[in-house]
């Protein structure tokens, strides 16, 4: 076979190849502490001349870092490591919760596979520190009822305490990458227009069993509020979801 007959990739695929190879270099040199948090990339021109690669291919892995958030860049600065933070899940998990009508309830099925444990990790392991801190998440939800938006705020933080109290840096960035699905969930559930003072009380008082178990070191019943907690939420998310499927002339679920 003559060599003319090799189908050669276009430049194009070659250049993403290539951009490749810079994106792999930068985030293993990010991986092994040779670029820390704060530290300044290598400037485009050399990265260019190191790789023998355009400017505009290291600009592209450079963008693919910060679309991971690993590296920060602001106008006229160099782009810097970032400390890792949990900013790519919440759109991640904004967009796929939104993607059908079975979000809301994939999203609590989802929580409620992992909060139950870390009810339990956070009665097991929290300090006192966190237990202050839950303390005062408790104390913001009890003083938020009727008012959804300052709800979702302090039920936001609970949770998020919660996760925190594990010790488990991976499931607290888990968490607050869930921010924006447990807001959706807890603003379509405390505006009901039908929302009665007694479903306030409810919710407060599953709230309260949960740190209460927690404070109290109770492993089991830590576990145990929680999922009470995530059945109520999902008894009301299949009422709403019943109200949408009428309301477009529905007979079932999909």
């Amino acid at each position: 076979m003559v060599d003319d007959e090799f189908e050669l990739p276009s430049a194009e695929a070659a250049s993403v190849r290539l951009g490749g190879v810079v994106l792999e270099w930068l985030s293993q040199a990010i991986l092994d502490g040779r670029l820390k948090v704060g530290d300044p990339l290598p400037a485009e021109s050399r990265l260019a001349a190191a790789f023998g690669v355009s400017k505009p291919v290291v600009r592209e892995a450079v963008r693919e870092l910060v679309a991971l958030g690993v590296v920060h860049i602001q106008q006229g600065k160099v782009a810097r490591v970032r400390a890792v933070d949990a900013a790519p899940l919440v759109q991640f998990f904004r967009f796929a919760v939104s993607e059908n009508d079975h979000g809301l309830a994939d999203a609590n099925e989802l929580r409620k596979l992992i909060e139950p444990q870390a009810a339990v990790l956070a009665a097991r392991r929290g300090t006192a520190a966190d237990q202050a801190r839950l303390t005062q998440t408790i104390a913001a939800i009890e003083n938020s009822v009727g008012r959804p938006e300052a709800f979702t705020d302090a039920d936001i933080a609970f949770h998020e305490a919660i996760a925190a109290m594990t010790g488990n840096r991976l499931l607290s960035l888990q968490m607050q990458g869930l921010r924006s699905v447990i807001r959706g969930v807890s603003q379509i559930l405390t505006m009901r227009p039908a929302r009665t003072t007694q479903e306030w009380d409810a919710t407060v008082q599953r709230h309260r069993a949960i740190y209460e178990a927690i404070i109290a070191r109770d492993e089991a019943r830590a576990s145990s509020a929680m999922l009470e907690h995530f059945g109520a939420a999902d008894a009301a998310i299949d009422q709403l979801a019943a109200s949408w499927r009428s309301q477009r002339g529905e007979t079932s679920a999909a």
